[in-house]
């Protein structure tokens, strides 16, 4: 069994991976393009039973404090659309995440609608140590439609390290918090 499957603990109706060190940063998006996706991959997340650390929810939205959020998580998030590699603060997530060695989970706005993302544009504006992390990490479209989201969401958890938690998650009937809620401890 995997090691983090003893760390689910069940809270009136909602579970968390009570351990801090296992939770899931959503961090660095341009809030003009990229807030409301940012939020709606949070509010899943949340809904699966993983906590993550989103600014708009964080109470303490101090540079230490986002430092601090991403120390302690799993994993970091990067949603890509347009501007989010010239953001001061966005680049400093990055470069703290890369530093702590965090697992790199890219996601890109793909609808020009919604601030689409042109990797080219992006990479030639972009600092050399983000090249680099554009050019080394694979980056998920967002997906709206439900099914598309549904898989989007579980590549996300598994690309966090969570594989395991998640197929477990997944066994028998009824909802995501039913399956952690049935993980033996």
């Amino acid at each position: 069994s995997h090691p983090l499957l003893h760390q689910v603990r069940r809270f009136s109706s909602c579970l968390y991976l009570w351990d801090h060190h296992f939770s899931v940063v959503l961090c660095s998006h341009s809030q003009s393009t990229g807030g409301d996706q940012a939020n709606a991959i949070y509010l899943e997340l949340e809904r699966m039973g993983f906590k993550a650390w989103y600014d708009n929810r964080a109470s303490d939205l101090t540079k230490e404090g986002m430092l601090k959020g991403i120390e302690q998580a799993a994993a970091f998030i990067l949603f890509l659309s347009q501007g989010v590699l010239q953001r001061p603060y966005c680049q400093m997530e990055i470069r703290h995440a890369l530093v702590l060695k965090k697992p790199m989970v890219l996601l890109h706005e793909s609808d020009a609608r919604y601030g689409g993302f042109d990797f080219r544009a992006a990479h030639a504006e972009a600092p050399a140590d983000l090249q680099e992390l554009l050019d080394n990490n694979e980056s998920l479209p967002f997906r709206r439609r439900g099914y598309e989201r549904d898989g989007m969401l579980k590549t996300v958890v598994e690309r966090s390290g969570f594989a395991q938690l998640y197929a477990a998650s997944q066994e028998g009937a009824g909802t995501t918090a039913d399956g952690l809620a049935a993980v033996p401890s």
